[in-house]
């Protein structure tokens, strides 16, 4: 038994090494199609409002197509991928400057972040989109547009957890873009 097991592995041993070949050059044409196909993805991801995972695919094949900039498919890829996330980013800035609601600005402030935009540049326009938010909740108010003597204790109390519940949530949007 041994013999003959001995036979077939050493019968079969060039056809496992062929075998191997082909399975490593298959992953590697994968992965050159994806990175050919990196470029409509991206615009794919972003007209769709998926910008986590174009994000996540630019940063996961910029190093490589930069790193590969000597093949000029590449580095055409590259500069393409580039100009798109420019793109991206001038949205998301806006996004950041003009959104209504704190899961966009956190959203915007962590990918600008993570597509290499300054930190000290995000939270400032964290910071100035929360004062203005600020400035525009307490303006609007019915506490400073109201005669409050007119307000029943209900009310009161409503408005009370209402800024609570907005302060909170503006305090956790500070903490989670990193500002001091």
């Amino acid at each position: 038994i041994d013999k003959r097991s001995e036979d077939v592995n050493s019968y079969l041993r060039d056809s496992r090494k062929k075998v191997e070949k082909l399975a490593g050059v298959h992953r590697l044409l994968t992965k050159m199609q994806f990175l050919f196909e990196l470029p409509s993805r991206l615009e794919q991801c972003i007209a769709s409002g998926a910008y986590e995972s174009a994000v996540h695919y630019y940063s996961k094949s910029i190093g490589i197509l930069r790193g590969s900039s000597v093949a000029t498919s590449f580095a055409s890829i590259a500069a393409e991928c580039e100009e798109i996330m420019h793109g991206l980013k001038v949205t998301l800035r806006t996004t950041l400057s003009t959104a209504t609601e704190d899961d966009k600005v956190i959203e915007s402030a962590k990918l600008l972040m993570r597509l290499g935009e300054p930190d000290s540049v995000v939270r400032e326009s964290v910071l100035s989109w929360t004062k203005g938010r600020m400035q525009a909740c307490c303006r609007d108010h019915p506490v400073c547009t109201e005669d409050t003597q007119s307000l029943s204790p209900e009310d009161c109390c409503e408005i009370l957890e209402s800024h609570m519940h907005w302060w909170t949530t503006s305090y956790l949007l500070l903490l989670a873009t990193g500002a001091d």
